[in-house]
């Protein structure tokens, strides 16, 4: 008889948060990747305020008060460039938590890890 070891809560959220980015990825991949000078001149409308490394999400200081709204794209900005793209999930009048696009978890921290104080942009930048 095989036994199935009950799946932890841990285990569940990695899980749904694969497939969610998993489909994000392809909506992604159909956006036309933008140039590095409409990245750098996109107008900044907000700041990472908080970050959780282990579920791979982030709180911004923009909410439906600037125009943000559930299931927006979002680029995270740092010296001009693009770190990584978020997905709104969650959005009150002055902030929103947004789910990062291909972010894994890491051990250490890596390049495409945001920190708080980085500039966040509307993805992709009206060029």
């Amino acid at each position: 008889m095989i036994v199935v070891p009950k799946p932890s809560l841990r285990w569940i959220s990695v899980l749904i948060a694969g497939l969610l980015v998993s489909a994000a990825t392809l909506l992604v991949a159909q956006t036309r990747k933008p140039s590095e000078a409409e990245v750098r001149n996109a107008p900044k409308i907000g700041e990472v305020r908080a970050f959780n490394k282990d579920f791979g999400f982030i709180v911004v200081d923009a909410g439906s008060n600037r125009g943000v709204k559930p299931r927006m794209q979002l680029g995270v900005r740092r010296s001009g460039k693009l770190v990584i793209i978020a997905i709104v999930e969650t959005v009150t009048g002055e902030t929103a938590t947004c789910g990062l696009l291909g972010y894994i978890p890491p051990t250490e921290p890596t390049t495409n890890a945001p920190r708080v104080g980085d500039d966040v942009i509307a993805y992709p930048p009206k060029g």
